[in-house]
């Protein structure tokens, strides 16, 4: 229902040069995953075999699966600190506030 997520999503799959699939966690066997539904909505989660990237790292990857080698750059530097720890604190802060960002809608709030 999210909006500014969906936008998101759809524009990280039209621009990957990896194929990416985008699922709601709703709609997720989240234990084939190893995952349960708290820690699912707690962050966006990006599996790839055997790995689970979650918040912040799963967007640096995401960036890295991107076709334009500058995102690649950027998504390997959001990785390594102290970049990594700016890169964690604008995941919570985007994550808090998606609401009130460009195609964000009511069910885009967290309870608080």
């Amino acid at each position: 229902d999210c909006g500014f997520c969906t936008s998101a999503a759809n524009l990280v799959v039209a621009k990957s040069k990896t194929p990416v699939t985008v699922v709601a966690w709703q709609l997720t066997d989240l234990t084939a995953l190893g995952l349960d539904s708290a820690r699912a909505a707690e962050r966006v989660w990006l599996v790839i075999g055997d790995e689970r990237f979650g918040g912040h790292r799963a967007f640096a990857k995401l960036l890295m699966l991107q076709s334009n080698v500058l995102l690649g750059a950027l998504g390997r530097l959001l990785l390594l600190p102290p970049f990594s720890w700016v890169a964690a604190l604008g995941y919570r802060l985007v994550a808090r506030y998606r609401h009130r960002l460009p195609g964000g809608t009511p069910a885009c709030k967290l309870p608080r």
